[in-house]
Protein backbone atom coordinates (compact mmCIF):
# COMPACT_ATOMS: atom_id res chain seq x y z
CA UNK A 1 0.00 0.00 0.00
CA UNK A 2 1.83 3.32 -1.23
CA UNK A 3 2.10 5.79 1.97
CA UNK A 4 2.22 9.35 2.23
CA UNK A 5 3.36 10.92 5.68
CA UNK A 6 1.74 13.99 6.93
CA UNK A 7 4.43 16.17 8.00
CA UNK A 8 2.67 19.65 9.53
CA UNK A 9 1.06 18.22 12.67
CA UNK A 10 -0.25 20.36 16.15
CA UNK A 11 -1.30 19.96 19.19
CA UNK A 12 -5.17 20.87 19.10
CA UNK A 13 -5.95 24.09 19.80
CA UNK A 14 -9.52 23.31 19.96
CA UNK A 15 -10.54 21.87 23.68
CA UNK A 16 -10.99 18.37 23.84
CA UNK A 17 -13.95 16.95 26.16
CA UNK A 18 -12.91 16.75 29.39
CA UNK A 19 -10.17 14.29 30.18
CA UNK A 20 -9.20 13.63 26.59
CA UNK A 21 -6.74 15.02 24.71
CA UNK A 22 -6.88 15.82 21.64
CA UNK A 23 -4.78 15.89 18.53
CA UNK A 24 -5.16 18.01 14.94
CA UNK A 25 -3.23 17.31 11.50
CA UNK A 26 -3.51 18.91 8.31
CA UNK A 27 -3.52 16.85 5.47
CA UNK A 28 -2.29 19.63 2.50
CA UNK A 29 -3.68 19.60 -0.86
CA UNK A 30 -6.30 16.56 -0.21
CA UNK A 31 -8.03 17.50 -3.62
CA UNK A 32 -4.62 15.97 -5.79
CA UNK A 33 -4.11 12.55 -3.15
CA UNK A 34 -4.74 9.98 -4.92
CA UNK A 35 -8.02 7.50 -4.85
CA UNK A 36 -7.00 4.59 -5.17
CA UNK A 37 -8.43 1.94 -3.51
CA UNK A 38 -6.28 1.38 -0.47
CA UNK A 39 -3.81 4.67 -0.97
CA UNK A 40 -3.69 6.08 2.43
CA UNK A 41 -1.85 9.28 3.86
CA UNK A 42 -0.44 8.63 8.03
CA UNK A 43 0.07 11.01 10.22
CA UNK A 44 2.90 11.63 12.96
CA UNK A 45 2.98 9.12 15.54
CA UNK A 46 1.69 10.71 18.57
CA UNK A 47 1.52 9.79 22.30
CA UNK A 48 -1.67 9.40 24.92
CA UNK A 49 -1.93 6.45 27.45
CA UNK A 50 1.48 5.49 27.28
CA UNK A 51 1.12 4.26 24.46
CA UNK A 52 1.90 5.10 20.71
CA UNK A 53 -0.64 6.10 17.59
CA UNK A 54 -1.01 7.19 14.26
CA UNK A 55 -4.16 7.77 12.34
CA UNK A 56 -4.19 6.53 8.57
CA UNK A 57 -6.73 8.78 6.07
CA UNK A 58 -7.79 6.89 2.40
CA UNK A 59 -8.65 9.22 0.34
CA UNK A 60 -10.20 6.83 -1.58
CA UNK A 61 -11.56 4.30 0.99
CA UNK A 62 -9.72 1.71 2.17
CA UNK A 63 -10.53 -1.97 0.83
CA UNK A 64 -14.34 -2.24 2.53
CA UNK A 65 -15.15 0.86 1.86
CA UNK A 66 -17.91 2.43 -0.31
CA UNK A 67 -17.39 4.00 -3.69
CA UNK A 68 -17.00 7.17 -2.92
CA UNK A 69 -16.14 7.43 0.73
CA UNK A 70 -13.14 8.50 2.42
CA UNK A 71 -11.72 6.23 5.23
CA UNK A 72 -9.98 6.54 8.53
CA UNK A 73 -8.06 4.15 10.61
CA UNK A 74 -6.41 5.12 14.08
CA UNK A 75 -3.57 2.33 14.94
CA UNK A 76 -1.58 0.96 17.96
CA UNK A 77 1.83 1.46 17.65
CA UNK A 78 2.79 0.01 20.72
CA UNK A 79 3.31 -3.35 22.52
CA UNK A 80 0.74 -4.79 24.80
CA UNK A 81 -3.20 -4.45 25.24
CA UNK A 82 -5.34 -1.14 25.82
CA UNK A 83 -9.38 -0.67 25.45
CA UNK A 84 -9.31 3.11 24.37
CA UNK A 85 -12.48 5.28 23.85
CA UNK A 86 -11.67 7.47 20.81
CA UNK A 87 -12.84 10.01 18.44
CA UNK A 88 -12.22 10.68 15.03
CA UNK A 89 -13.05 14.04 13.76
CA UNK A 90 -12.88 16.58 10.45
CA UNK A 91 -12.71 19.53 11.59
CA UNK A 92 -13.80 22.80 9.10
CA UNK A 93 -11.62 25.84 8.03
CA UNK A 94 -13.64 27.79 10.78
CA UNK A 95 -12.24 24.69 13.46
CA UNK A 96 -15.70 23.60 14.27
CA UNK A 97 -15.99 19.32 14.45
CA UNK A 98 -18.11 18.47 10.81
CA UNK A 99 -17.62 15.06 10.94
CA UNK A 100 -17.19 12.81 14.04
CA UNK A 101 -16.90 9.06 14.69
CA UNK A 102 -17.11 7.81 18.70
CA UNK A 103 -16.00 3.89 19.34
CA UNK A 104 -14.25 2.05 22.06
CA UNK A 105 -12.12 -0.35 21.04
CA UNK A 106 -9.70 -3.04 22.43
CA UNK A 107 -6.10 -2.66 21.14
CA UNK A 108 -4.51 -6.38 21.49
CA UNK A 109 -1.43 -5.87 19.50
CA UNK A 110 1.19 -3.49 17.57
CA UNK A 111 -0.10 -2.72 14.21
CA UNK A 112 -4.13 -3.18 15.09
CA UNK A 113 -6.14 -0.57 13.66
CA UNK A 114 -9.71 -0.19 13.65
CA UNK A 115 -11.88 3.07 12.33
CA UNK A 116 -14.70 3.67 9.95
CA UNK A 117 -14.70 2.49 6.52
CA UNK A 118 -17.12 4.97 5.04
CA UNK A 119 -16.28 7.64 7.56
CA UNK A 120 -17.69 10.47 4.91
CA UNK A 121 -18.18 10.81 1.39
CA UNK A 122 -15.38 12.66 -0.87
CA UNK A 123 -17.67 14.76 -2.40
CA UNK A 124 -18.85 16.30 0.87
CA UNK A 125 -15.05 17.04 1.74
CA UNK A 126 -14.45 18.91 -1.89
CA UNK A 127 -17.65 20.56 -1.65
CA UNK A 128 -16.82 24.54 -1.07
CA UNK A 129 -20.70 24.81 0.05
CA UNK A 130 -19.23 22.82 3.14
CA UNK A 131 -16.55 24.98 4.33
CA UNK A 132 -14.09 21.78 5.35
CA UNK A 133 -11.06 22.42 2.97
CA UNK A 134 -9.46 25.85 3.50
CA UNK A 135 -8.12 28.50 0.81
CA UNK A 136 -5.39 26.12 0.13
CA UNK A 137 -6.85 23.30 -0.42
CA UNK A 138 -5.63 21.92 3.64
CA UNK A 139 -8.38 19.25 5.26
CA UNK A 140 -8.32 18.92 8.87
CA UNK A 141 -8.75 16.40 10.76
CA UNK A 142 -8.35 15.42 14.11
CA UNK A 143 -8.18 12.25 17.09
CA UNK A 144 -9.32 12.56 20.58
CA UNK A 145 -8.47 9.68 22.88
CA UNK A 146 -10.07 9.50 26.62
CA UNK A 147 -7.38 9.90 28.85
CA UNK A 148 -7.23 6.94 31.13
CA UNK A 149 -5.34 7.77 34.78
CA UNK A 150 -2.08 5.73 35.51
CA UNK A 151 -3.00 3.01 38.26
CA UNK A 152 -0.57 4.57 41.05
CA UNK A 153 1.08 2.22 43.44
CA UNK A 154 0.61 2.97 47.68
CA UNK A 155 2.47 0.62 49.54
CA UNK A 156 0.78 -0.52 52.52
CA UNK A 157 1.81 1.38 55.66
CA UNK A 158 3.50 -1.07 57.92
CA UNK A 159 2.84 0.36 61.37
Amino acid sequence: MPLVRIENAKVSVAPPPPGWKSFHFKVQNFKDLPTTRDHYVKTPEFSCNGHQWDLAIYPGGKDNAAEGCVSFYLFHGSEGNITDNYELMIIDKFGKTKKAYQSTYNFEIKGQGYGRPNFIKRSDILDESQNILDSDGTLTVGVSIDEVPADVFVPKNPA
